[in-house]
């Protein structure tokens, strides 16, 4: 997969500004992730990084591990909080 421009080492092709790859291109694609939920580039990264992690190992990377064991111990909180107040 080619991610610079043909004959060129960067992201930007020599006639193109930062500013206009900033605002035709990280701009759109910021705004697409905020509408799903992510606050940014950083968290797309952190969860390709996790998701690579158990493809290579076979193991759930340690921070998912640990963030499904607070969901799950919330839910069980909040189960029983319910049911002693029903």
């Amino acid at each position: 997969m080619e991610v610079s421009p043909k004959g060129c080492r960067n992201v930007l092709a020599p006639d193109e500004s930062y500013k206009v790859f900033i605002q035709k291109i990280v701009r759109p694609a910021r705004d697409i992730l905020h509408e799903q939920g992510l606050k940014g580039f950083h968290e797309l990264r952190a969860a390709y990084a996790c998701e690579r992690y158990e493809q290579l190992t076979g193991v759930t990377a340690p921070l998912v591990a640990v963030v499904i064991t607070e969901k799950i111990e919330s839910l069980i909180s909040m189960s029983v909080s319910r049911s002693v107040t029903s």
